[in-house]
Formats: C-alpha cells, structure tokens, sequence
C-alpha cells in the first residue's frame, strides 16, 4: 500500500507529459513546414538582393599572381618497391 499511495501522483504527470510532447511534436512539425516555405531559393535571392548583396557572377573580379615561382619543389622520391605475401590456408 506505501508504494501506490507515494506513487499517486505519478500517472497524471506523465499524461501530461504526454500531452505537452503531443504539442511540442505538433509545433515542431509546424515551424519545419514555415522554415521550407520561406527558404525557397526565389525568396533567399530577393532578400540578399534587399540588403545590398551582389550576386557572384555579377561581381567585380580581381586577378592577382600567387608567385608559383615561390613555391618549393617536392622532395626526391624516395619510395621503395612494395612487397606482397598472400599465403592461403
């Protein structure tokens, strides 16, 4: 009897866990649904175009030389032959 009656409590707190993850799952589902539709790659164009962004193609380009001369040449090769045993059984 000292069991059930310190656990009373215990059933109507997890139905109302139940309850309130229903909800959680349900706006959860619900924000997903609005994040897709406002992530559309019409509507992310637009508004980088709003707020002053250029797109990459339309963009002033810079060339510039990386001083290929400057790099090192590779080490000699050093590598030896490499030797395989198979042995079945």
């Amino acid at each position: 009897m000292g069991a059930r009656y310190l656990s009373q409590d215990v059933r109507p707190d997890l139905r109302a866990a139940q309850q309130r993850e229903e909800e959680l799952i349900a706006m959860r589902d619900d924000l997903t649904v609005r994040v897709q539709a406002a992530t559309t790659p019409q509507k992310v164009q637009t508004w980088a175009t709003e707020n002053g962004m250029q797109r990459f193609a339309e963009s002033r380009k810079a060339v510039r030389d990386l001083g290929a001369a400057a790099v090192t040449p590779p080490p000699a090769d050093t590598a030896r032959d490499l030797e395989v045993k198979t042995q079945w059984k």
